[in-house]
């Protein structure tokens, strides 16, 4: 018998494509849901079969499911000019991806969400061992417009109760190579600076791509897997020892300063003006300020490891540098790879 057919959304993304390659190594049969404007260039020459279709197209989703078993939904919005393009993409497009799913994809299979840790928010200000920390019983309080969508997202997938196994994961940062967001604090330290976008004794979780790769797959092939899971590498970071292996890997003295939150709140307020004139959606919002505030973004993966068997294996060290190097083999960064 064939293999199961799986649908990934986001497929052409940085994390998504990732996911392609290991359901491909592992013999998976994957559709890629993608637009027609989309760059290819991660799936180029891959055998994979293509469905074009936008989140906001019911009779394109409903064709896009023939077959499906399962559903990876990686696709989403992380930066918008307006609240509403949020939710239009992140809740509205999840909605109209599980409907479809439900409507037209084979019973029994899994449908899994990639949230965020923006859904639930910060830790909240009590001592948890071993360090302060977000649990997936906590009551969710989005700081950000993008965090809410999120979890409107994972509400939306209530509908499915009874006709899937719904998965939902909440990952924090996520690095490796293809990421293309982490490449600009790169630069930043690759000309001898380090910027500190939070609070003093901040504390922060991160997940190499290949870690959440690893966790989706585990997901999927556990039946044990249902609900929602935070994932992360299990530590809890600072910034400055994050600027300590950027700063060893580059071979280079890096030179850290904390943004004032005055001059992050004016940068916002400029970039937010700009996208109201028709320019791109902004990298600095009013959203992403307030978030900077908060003391800890931290999660960990206890009940991932305990339900599907998942365990980090990317400590970030290790994946930092890789990434590096990775940038500097394509260019991205100046140096020998």
């Amino acid at each position: 018998m064939s293999a199961p057919l799986i649908l990934v959304t986001g497929a052409t993304g940085f994390v998504g494509s990732h996911l392609v390659d290991r359901l491909l190594e592992h013999g998976g049969r994957v559709r890629a849901l993608v637009r027609r404007t989309s760059n290819m260039r991660w799936l180029e020459g891959k055998p994979i079969e293509r469905a074009h279709a936008d989140l906001l197209d019911p009779d394109g989703l409903r064709r896009a499911m023939e077959g499906v078993t399962d559903v990876l939904h990686f696709g989403g919005r992380i930066r918008a000019r307006a609240a509403h393009e949020f939710f239009e993409d992140n809740a509205d497009g999840t909605a109209a991806l599980a409907a479809a799913y439900r409507d037209a994809g084979e019973s029994g299979g899994v449908f899994l969400y990639c949230s965020s840790l923006a859904a639930c928010g910060p830790a909240p200000d009590e001592p948890r061992a071993p360090f302060p920390h977000v649990r997936e019983d906590d009551p969710p309080r989005p700081m950000s417009v993008y965090g809410r969508s999120k979890l409107e997202g994972e509400r939306r997938l209530e509908r499915l109760r009874g006709r899937a196994r719904t998965v939902i994961l909440r990952p924090p940062a996520v690095y490796g190579p293809r990421d293309e967001a982490i490449l600009k604090l790169m630069r930043w330290a690759e000309r001898g600076w380090f910027p500190v976008p939070a609070r003093p004794g901040a504390t922060f979780s991160l997940i190499h791509v290949y870690d959440l790769v690893d966790a989706t797959i585990a997901a999927l092939e556990h039946a044990s897997a249902d609900g929602i899971y935070t994932v992360s590498d299990g530590e809890a970071h600072r910034w400055e020892d994050v600027g300590g292996v950027i700063a060893r890997t580059l071979g280079k003295r890096l030179r850290s300063f904390r943004i004032p939150i005055p001059l992050a709140w004016l940068a916002a307020a400029c970039a937010q003006f700009s996208a109201t004139l028709g320019g791109a959606a902004p990298l600095v919002s009013f959203d992403k300020v307030r978030e900077m505030r908060a003391r800890c973004w931290v999660c960990l993966p206890e009940k991932a490891t305990r339900d599907f068997g998942f365990r980090p294996r990317v400590r970030a060290a290790e994946g930092l540098g890789e990434t590096i190097r990775w940038y500097r083999a394509q260019g991205w960064l100046r140096g020998n790879p």
